[in-house]
């Protein structure tokens, strides 16, 4: 069977011999078995043809920050008009539009690919400064009961401590302070519902120390859009196309917490986990090491590759037995996130998924004790 054939069956002019009387029971089930392979293929190469169309008009239309925004709308406009008019009048020749639009997929993909990620542009005040760790030592790779007693300190710098609402205090503040890695306790497990569309949220990840020198005893990890003054709110399709670069934004819990429950009035969860001292600290040191990284090498964020969920699961797997997929669900969709935890035992509760979402929901406690100076432990009192 030619391609053309099978790229745009006809079954009315389809003809295998040349008188309908003369036609085998077997040839003609070979004929229609032809002619269904032929729709398959057809609605392959459309369905393929259709994301390639999306995915381009999207491409075109987020590279405002290249171009004048007018130039990027209208060229984005003409591929998304241009290309269905191309493909309902090209009916004799499907081939044209295909190829028409192979051919914009590959310069959109080569512009795509060329994009490099970048820490010198005009960022906002928020995410303007860079955290990073210094070890005294190399940490340990001891088993879980080995050494785990033994002092090994790590200093944080540029820890962000911005105070929200009725006890702002202008503009962003931070501050640098040294953890002692075997006075680490326990992890918390954070989900921000920012919107009413269930799979969508933001999580993040507080650790826990025991008393000490430091000026708080939790310390919050919250992976995000690193955003530049303009932008002003985060979109989802915009991080599909390269136009953010990621950071880990280390900070106090009443920075992290009070910016979504006080200013933004998010529901917020905040969950214990289920870990080993052991798991708890190379967490804190890996991701410690990853924010390291980022400073010296800058990298894109990605609305579903490189998501603040799907970076807390590269994280999570280094200290699993049995890694979490990073196409499960609850990765995909971090509104989901907590159910998938749940399942996996990683949430420390007994109780049913429900009741443990109104247990340790802190919104509106993260409201009523903002400024306090046990801000942590308020927030985690038992009602």
């Amino acid at each position: 069977m030619r391609f053309t054939t099978l790229f745009w069956p006809n079954p009315s002019n389809e003809r295998l011999n040349t008188s309908s009387e003369n036609t085998s029971p077997k040839t003609e089930s070979r004929a229609a078995g032809r002619t269904k392979l032929g729709w398959l293929v057809f609605l392959i190469v459309i369905a393929v043809c259709l994301l390639v169309w999306l995915w381009c008009v999207g491409f075109v239309y987020c590279l405002d920050d290249c171009f004048p925004q007018w130039l990027a709308k209208s060229i984005a406009g003409l591929i998304g008009i241009g290309f269905p008019l191309l493909f309902l009048n090209s009916r004799r020749n499907r081939r044209v539009p295909v190829i028409t639009l192979g051919v914009v997929f590959v310069a959109c993909l080569v512009g795509f690919k060329t994009m490099q990620p970048s820490h010198d542009r005009q960022w906002g005040e928020a995410q303007e400064v860079l955290p990073f760790a210094e070890f005294e030592t190399e940490p340990s790779d001891a088993s879980d009961t080995e050494d785990l007693g033994r002092s090994e300190f790590v200093t944080v710098n540029n820890i962000r401590a911005t105070r929200y609402g009725p006890v702002a205090e202008g503009g962003p503040s931070r501050y640098n302070d040294t953890y002692d890695l075997a006075k680490l306790k326990s992890v918390w497990f954070g989900v921000d519902r920012f919107t009413e569309v269930e799979p969508l949220a933001h999580t993040f990840l507080s650790f826990e120390f025991e008393p000490g020198s430091q000026r708080s005893n939790f310390l919050a990890f919250s992976v995000e859009t690193r955003r530049e003054k303009d932008e002003l709110m985060y979109s989802p399709i915009r991080g599909i196309f390269n136009n953010y670069e990621v950071i880990y934004v280390i900070a106090d819990e009443q920075d992290v917490l009070s910016v979504r429950s006080d200013v933004q009035e998010h529901v917020v969860q905040l969950y214990p986990v289920r870990a080993t001292q052991r798991q708890a600290r190379d967490m804190f040191v890996d991701m410690l090491k990853r924010a390291n990284s980022i400073r010296q090498s800058p990298e894109f964020y990605h609305t579903v590759t490189s998501n603040c969920t799907n970076n807390i699961v590269y994280h999570t797997n280094k200290v699993l037995d049995q890694p979490i997929s990073p196409w499960q669900r609850g990765v995909v969709f971090p509104g989901y996130s907590d159910w998938l935890a749940y399942r996996l035992g990683i949430i420390d509760t007994e109780l049913p998924l429900g009741e443990a979402r109104e247990k340790f929901r802190i919104d509106q406690r993260v409201k009523a004790y903002s400024g306090q100076g046990d801000f942590s432990k308020f927030i985690r009192a038992s009602d």
